[in-house]
């Protein structure tokens, strides 16, 4: 799971975007990875972030929370959640109840309640929670893009010296050569003449 974590950690500061393009994306998958929409959610995920100019990249990245070992208990917190807000939590005696009549058509009936009862709540509860995580994934996101990046790029600088001043103008096809090598002909030149 560590490294799981580590995988896309690396992803998300390798890619190449702005910190606030990158959160976005994510938390467009992430709100995304919420809903229950299990088999369409990047579908849905990749022309949302081309809706609201975010990475693509992030949002498929933010899309794979919800996978075959965390999409059922996403959907039992989903559930749960909505159908406390709804005021209408089905027991098991209830469906039970439903399942175990002799009429079929109050059976149909029966059943087709449970469903809207249930779609309801998996879409209230997944909706909120959707957006309460996504919010927190922008901001998680957007702080590990915004400052862990800084010092691997002040690492790449430091490695390597710049071959031409800031401000300096080059006339191509001129051979571009070091502020080092330009100085040690400057100090030849002065020794010389």
């Amino acid at each position: 799971m560590a490294n799981t974590f580590r995988s896309i950690y690396a992803k998300l500061l390798m890619l190449d975007d702005t910190p606030h393009r990158i959160s976005l994306g994510m938390a467009i998958g992430i709100f995304i990875a919420w809903t229950p929409t299990v088999g369409f959610q990047m579908m849905l995920a990749i022309p949302l972030a081309y809706l609201f100019r975010a990475n693509r990249m992030a949002s498929v990245i933010g899309v794979y929370l919800s996978n075959p070992l965390t999409f059922l208990p996403m959907y039992w917190l989903d559930y749960h959640l909505g159908a406390m807000l709804l005021g209408n939590p089905l027991t098991f005696g209830e469906f039970r109840e439903i399942l175990m009549t002799d009429d079929w058509a109050q059976w149909w009936w029966g059943l087709l309640s449970v469903g809207i009862e249930l779609t309801a709540a998996i879409w209230l509860g997944g909706l909120i929670l959707g957006a309460c995580f996504g919010v927190l994934a922008y901001i998680g996101t957007n702080w590990v893009v915004r400052y862990m990046r800084v010092p691997a790029i002040e690492a790449l600088a430091s490695d390597h010296s710049p071959i031409v001043s800031v401000g300096t103008t080059v006339d191509f096809p001129v051979t571009v050569r070091s502020l080092e090598a330009k100085r040690n002909e400057e100090c030849r030149a002065s020794e010389n003449g």
